[in-house]
């Protein structure tokens, strides 16, 4: 799997660098005889065999953490011991993290674990990813229309390629769509989606409208309950609500539009064209030569070559 890196805006001056591929580690191998679990450290990660329809759980237990697949047999490794052929239980303690990939199928994988994170990689098929209870998430959807509802905690979700249907839920969250028509719901919490990785030009608003974000015919839907959008490398528009919205044009000769409240806008790179609106702060890029029009209320322009 090649590695992507996807610098995400979180506001003025702040900036992520996430590599969604070492998040999940490189593809495990997969195990014809069955899945095997096994602990190393604090976390405990289970790698599902390929040609099934896997249907992991990973849950609470005393002392530790139980996974089931009720799709395969489960195999303990080190520091786990088998309750019945298609689950096992594995001794952990402390801030622990549960890791697992699946394979080729449509899978599912359910997550109820107090753990500090869980980190999934659900391979190629239409998965299903449903987590509770876990204080943060990193999912690589890979191929396949996939379905991921995240935690009460802030997550990281990236849909890989075909029709996703992404829920971040509660706290901070960041959804990557990738390519194919997603939708995008970030749930309570301020959330981000990013068009980072996309070269070619977006159009993107949080208007819920179904089907008119991302590149031409893309298809994205991006929700209301999203506060950020984060533009490509292309020359993007970008639109804002009438709330308070962050907007991140990235490279390219992007234009953003930031509606009505107290908008943050970042031209960043590139000959970007900034209408701000309503009584905005407005931050140019670094790089290139940016317009900015604060709108009737006025505001204050910081980076910008050109204010009117």
């Amino acid at each position: 799997m090649s590695e992507k890196l996807r610098r995400i805006a979180l506001g003025a001056g702040m900036s992520l660098t996430v590599g969604v591929a070492h998040l999940l580690w490189a593809v495990a191998p997969a195990h014809a005889s069955g899945g095997t679990v096994q602990v190393s450290g604090s976390t405990v990660s289970y790698v599902a065999p390929t040609g099934v329809a896997n249907d992991v759980t990973a849950e609470s237990v005393s002392g530790g953490v139980a996974v089931t697949d009720t799709g395969s047999p489960v195999v303990p490794g080190a520091g786990c011991v088998s309750v019945t052929s298609n689950r096992v239980t594995c001794q952990v303690t402390g801030a622990v993290t549960v890791a697992i990939w699946t394979g080729d199928l449509a899978d599912e994988v359910h997550v109820t674990a107090a753990v500090m994170f869980a980190k999934i990689n659900l391979g190629a098929g239409d998965d299903l990813v449903d987590l509770q209870g876990v204080r943060g998430t990193a999912v690589y959807g890979m191929d396949g229309d996939d379905v991921v509802y995240g935690s009460e905690a802030g997550d990281t979700i990236d849909g890989g390629s075909g029709d996703d249907r992404l829920y971040g839920l509660g706290n901070a969250d960041i959804l990557f769509g990738g390519a194919g028509a997603d939708l995008m719901s970030g749930g309570t919490g301020t959330d981000t989606v990013t068009y980072a990785d996309h070269t070619m030009s977006v159009s993107a608003d949080a208007d819920g409208v179904a089907g008119d974000d991302g590149a031409a015919l893309e298809g994205d839907t991006i929700r209301a309950d999203v506060e950020k959008i984060v533009g490509g490398g292309g020359a993007d528009l970008l639109v804002g609500t009438g709330g308070s919205d962050v907007l991140v044009g990235g490279a390219g000769d992007d234009t953003l539009v930031g509606g009505g409240g107290d908008d943050l806008i970042l031209g960043e790179a590139g000959a970007d064209t900034v209408f701000g609106d309503q009584s905005p702060r407005v931050l140019g890029g670094p790089v290139g030569r940016d317009v900015c029009e604060l709108g009737p209320d006025g505001g204050t322009a910081s980076g910008c070559e050109v204010v009117r």
